[in-house]
């Protein structure tokens, strides 16, 4: 059983209250190329791999079912909520204006809805499209989640980019500039578990006006499955080139949608004397990934730990870019 101790002592705030750990799943796509009005069913088959456990897991949701990000009223699941696109495309069906738009289902722990439970799924359409989602340690070391199918279905998406693996389940706070003393408590943890994804979601990078122009921004990480799209895959020179000598332990699958990386046999925290034979292995992918403009590359330049913790914030989103 994989262990993450969230304790951190010496502070006011108890991070295991606003962050789980989990086995995390970060996918974002285009607004125009990937709207799930035209990608309904792809999307529904998507979900339906985690439904099984949030049917278990969550009692609430919140549904932006119209354009223009106005939450309707009450947060009972109703049961075509899980259909949740097809509901949505019912209420709206114009990708052309089909902005602001999504849902999230949200754990039965979670009582103040701000993303504190073992167990969500987010997503959300806005100038991109972005979804996180996340199930407890014991759903997938349980075997729950189909891997196959998860990369099968994710490969019929045109994305930017995805990772699956260990993360945290991260509460909004965590979004929040203000929270110096949470952000500062996932330094720590941080450098204990170096492979975890604590990226919350609104701190990836923005898409720019030019969806090509990769020097404007990048991928959302490395993580054990690594998911690579355009214009991504182009700006490297092209899938050849990304599986040309790649090294033992690193299995590529090459798609429609983009190519995607599979880091060993199972995902790694990445702790020390736990995770030492698995690790280099994200070392290499990553500097094969190296963004654009690397080490300069402004799509870097995240606050993960918070606008106060800069230099540290920049070398947790190298880690695995530097040599």
């Amino acid at each position: 059983m994989t262990q993450i101790d969230l304790s951190v002592p010496s502070s006011n705030w108890t991070l295991a209250d606003q962050a789980q750990p989990a086995f995390r799943l970060f996918a974002h796509l285009s607004f125009y190329k990937a709207h799930p009005y035209v990608f309904t069913e792809q999307y529904e088959a998507l979900f339906a791999l985690f439904a099984p456990i949030l049917k278990e897991r969550c009692d609430k949701i919140m549904m932006w079912d119209r354009p223009g990000a106005n939450a309707r009223r009450g947060n009972k699941i109703k049961p075509d909520d899980w259909r949740p696109f097809e509901h949505i495309k019912s209420i709206h069906s114009d990708p052309s204006n089909g902005i602001f738009t999504g849902f999230y289902f949200v754990d039965k722990s979670d009582k103040d809805m701000k993303g504190r439970g073992l167990c969500s799924f987010r997503f959300f359409v806005g100038s991109s499209i972005r979804l996180d989602a996340c199930i407890p340690l014991e759903d997938w070391q349980a075997g729950r989640l189909d891997v196959e199918a998860l990369v099968a279905v994710l490969q019929t998406l045109p994305y930017f980019s995805f990772s699956a693996g260990y993360g945290l389940s991260l509460s909004d706070q965590f979004d929040n500039a203000a929270a110096f003393d949470l952000a500062e408590m996932l330094i720590p943890v941080a450098h204990r578990y170096p492979a975890l994804d604590l990226q919350h979601a609104e701190q990836r990078n923005a898409v720019p006006k030019d969806e090509a122009d990769a020097s404007a921004f990048w991928i959302g990480g490395v993580n054990w499955l690594t998911g690579v799209g355009e214009p991504f895959v182009s700006a490297l020179g092209g899938a050849p080139a990304l599986a040309r000598g790649l090294p033992a332990g690193i299995d590529m699958n090459s798609g429609s949608s983009g190519v995607v990386f599979r880091l060993g046999e199972h995902p790694i925290t990445g702790e020390a004397g736990v995770d030492d034979t698995a690790l280099p292995l994200y070392r290499q992918l990553g500097q094969r990934l190296r963004p654009i403009g690397y080490p300069d590359a402004d799509s870097l330049r995240k606050f993960v730990f918070g606008k106060f913790k800069q230099a540290e914030s920049l070398a947790w989103m190298r880690r695995f870019y530097d040599s």
